[in-house]
């Protein structure tokens, strides 16, 4: 059974195509666990999500895995 976040992800944003009502589905679902669960940072874990979910839409910061993975890379490369 594939999650909600799941449907929101494929087929569109997948593709790059950022349905507006889409993301404030995701918006709001980053919200409802961020207040249930008192959060401290969004984890953005997935490459697509963060073409959907900006920093200004959401009350914590933000962890972009796929910007920290090019940070790291970069960083080894100019050692």
């Amino acid at each position: 059974m594939i999650s909600l976040l799941g449907k929101l992800i494929y087929p569109n944003l997948e593709n790059g195509i950022v349905i507006p009502s889409d993301k404030e589905k995701m918006i709001a679902l980053a919200n409802k666990y961020i207040e249930k669960e008192n959060v401290d940072a969004l984890i953005l874990a997935c490459t697509e999500l963060p073409l959907a979910i900006k920093p200004e839409d959401v009350n914590v910061p933000i962890v972009n895995t796929t910007q920290v993975h090019i940070n790291a890379i970069y960083q080894y490369a100019i050692r």
